[in-house]
């Protein structure tokens, strides 16, 4: 027997193929020649963010990497295994010009560690500690009381962005000036993104569009070759 949760799926696949795919079938099958998406996104795996929504645009314009709390495993990391494949895809065959890690606010997930409700040694937590160590020695979860659960959530996002300079595609992409690497979250309050200023762990409400220039590479081209953050 199928359960209800699972009918609502078929029945939502139905009603895609006639009211969305047969109305727009030649924009479907001109994403069967390939695809060239404007961008890498590395977003949590939370079912109420959901990229192409929140940043609205069509199949085709994001390559899609999701996990527990957006997280950049350190390069030598036995779980990079798949993010590195997605980077080497994204950036080698594919030919992306930016990446944009993507957190968000109320993550369940980060909460999960501030609050105490993680069992200390369960997956989660362990997932948690790959991306919250940064290069220095300093890891984030430790010292969550000294910062509000926003000011967390975009550390954790600048950690990220960080240990992405670690894995050797990203690198040489920043190196020959045919990358830029971004950091935003999402508040699922507003629907607004708070996106990360170069040189800094600020980061900016986006209100208008006017406040284009502010999505600048926050590692920039020559950044990734002084070794600067």
């Amino acid at each position: 027997m199928i359960k209800r949760e699972t009918r609502k799926l078929v029945e939502g696949n139905l009603r895609f193929q006639s009211a969305v795919f047969e109305p727009q079938r030649e924009s479907f099958e001109e994403l069967l020649s390939g695809q060239a998406p404007r961008a890498l996104y590395v977003g949590c795996s939370d079912s109420r963010v959901v990229a192409e929504m929140i940043l609205d645009v069509v199949p085709g314009e994001l390559f899609v990497v999701r996990n527990i709390g957006a997280i950049v495993p350190h390069a030598e990391d036995p779980s990079a295994t798949s993010l590195g494949a997605a980077l080497d895809y994204a950036i080698n065959v594919l030919g992306v010009p930016d990446i944009v890690v993507c957190g968000h606010d109320l993550c369940g997930a980060l909460g999960a560690i501030v609050e105490g409700t993680a069992p200390r040694g369960s997956h989660l937590e362990r997932w948690l500690r790959k991306g919250s160590t940064e290069v220095e020695g300093f890891d984030l979860l430790d010292h969550t009381e000294e910062m509000t659960r926003e000011q967390l959530v975009e550390r954790f996002i600048a950690t990220q962005l960080k240990t992405l300079t670690e894995y050797e595609t990203v690198r040489l992409g920043l190196e020959a000036g045919r990358l830029g690497l971004h950091g935003a979250v999402y508040d699922p309050r507003s629907g607004r993104l708070r996106v990360a200023m170069p040189g800094s762990h600020t980061f900016i409400e986006l209100k208008s569009p006017e406040q284009r220039s502010t999505l600048l590479p926050v590692v920039a081209r020559t950044d990734a070759v002084s070794g600067a953050e």
